[in-house]
């Protein structure tokens, strides 16, 4: 694992609604920047798309049960309504 010097060593507070194992599965094009999030909170079934920055407080809803995709830009402290 890679630890950034701009995180001073503390990673963000992160919850999911899903096991670890299935984790990998969120990420098919590679994990999102997480340098500058300080909680990531994700109530959905999604996936990333390559390009994803998170910074501050992020809640990622999607109450459709489908799959939907966090597209390519930065969100910060906001919730993605997918």
């Amino acid at each position: 694992m890679l630890f950034k010097e701009e995180r001073t060593g503390v990673p963000p507070n992160m919850k999911f609604d899903k096991f670890v194992d299935a984790l990998q599965a969120l990420v098919p094009n590679g994990p999102p920047s997480l340098i500058g999030c300080k909680k990531l909170d994700i109530a959905a079934n999604v996936v990333f798309a390559a390009g994803v920055v998170i910074k501050g407080d992020v809640k990622i809803v999607n109450s459709s049960g489908a799959l939907k995709t966090v597209e390519a830009g930065e969100y910060a402290d906001t919730t993605i309504t997918l």
